[in-house]
């Protein structure tokens, strides 16, 4: 196969590009407005000026000395999280793995030149095309509405591990539990926030198995915790003895925080026990350095009768994210 490259855009190369591009139509959701692509510089200069505006970050994908495609790295957050995009010029370039090609080298350069752990992508529901290249090099699809599809992909520390969005399922295997009948009043009631959508279980996974775990809850009956608008709460994170102190922790921790900032949360807030000195101070160094009240009842830990259970006491830390 041809080289495939990418290499910083110049204004020079867009209008180079724009001359031969055509509107693809698996890339508009309402196929009844599509409209072929007409050139112009006054275009080619508007394109030019948003990405600027936008501060996005523009690489031409290059088979050999031609330019066939662009890369676009946007909705940038420094160390934390970005947002991936790809058009080829044209349906000539289609089917041929350069669009795969340049997606893997797009994630190694967010994740290696950029040093950002968490890459986003997106695909309109009916390019199956699109979805299934997203999947061949890494991503994880996490959700989706009425006309997209959502991925990830995250960078791990060492070769092997991973932070991944993980099912009830694992939950309940996780925590020892063969079925949903047999679970705690705890157990149980995770596995139906993270059923209905209103909690995330993020594992840290080191070749298939869960080593670490960490539950994003939108909204629970103490709106101090979390109200479903502006504040969401993170607890049960732990991770297995043997990966605590290489950047694990802090490896979870940021993914469930790009991810509620990508659900336009404001706050996080997390509880520590009032004699856990060494994990008030990472939390501190993590960002969850505001007291918000001392605890007595947990809002995730349930009794018998699927009630908060009382908790010896406990410090909840809000972090602004």
């Amino acid at each position: 196969m041809e080289n495939i490259y990418l290499t910083p855009m110049t204004p020079e190369m867009y209008y180079d590009y724009f001359k031969e591009y055509e509107n693809d139509p698996d890339l508009w959701i309402d196929k009844t407005k599509y409209t072929p692509y007409e050139y112009s510089d006054e275009k080619v200069e508007k394109y030019i000026q948003r990405q600027i505006d936008l501060n996005r970050i523009t690489l031409a994908i290059m088979k050999d000395d031609e330019i066939v495609g662009e890369v676009v790295i946007k909705n940038i957050e420094d160390r934390k999280c970005a947002t991936l995009g790809i058009c080829l010029k044209n349906a000539k370039y289609k089917d041929q793995g350069i669009g795969t090609q340049a997606e893997r080298l797009a994630i190694r350069y967010v994740f290696e030149d950029l040093d950002i752990p968490v890459l986003y992508a997106d695909s309109i529901q009916p390019n199956a095309r699109s979805q299934h290249v997203l999947e061949k090099v890494g991503f994880k699809y996490v959700n989706e509405d009425d006309d997209f599809k959502y991925y990830r992909i995250d960078r791990g520390v060492e070769k092997g591990c991973c932070v991944t969005q993980s099912s009830t399922g694992d939950m309940l295997s996780l925590w020892n539990y063969s079925n949903y009948d047999e679970a705690s009043p705890t157990a149980r009631f995770f596995y139906d926030n993270i059923k209905s959508g209103n909690a995330v279980f993020w594992s840290l996974q080191d070749r298939g198995n869960i080593v670490g775990e960490l539950y994003a809850f939108h909204k629970l009956e103490d709106q101090d915790f979390a109200d479903g608008k502006s504040t969401a709460y993170l607890c049960a994170f732990r991770i297995n003895k043997e990966y605590q102190g290489k950047g694990y922790g802090s490896m979870l921790m940021n993914t469930a925080i790009s991810s509620l900032k990508s659900k336009n949360f404001s706050f996080a807030t997390i509880g520590v026990g009032m004699d856990e000195e060494k994990n008030r101070k990472m939390y501190d160094h993590m960002g969850f350095n505001k007291i918000i009240k001392d605890c007595f009842f947990d809002p995730c830990a349930r009794d018998k009768d699927m009630k908060p259970a009382v908790d010896e006491g406990f410090i909840l830390l809000s972090k602004e994210l």
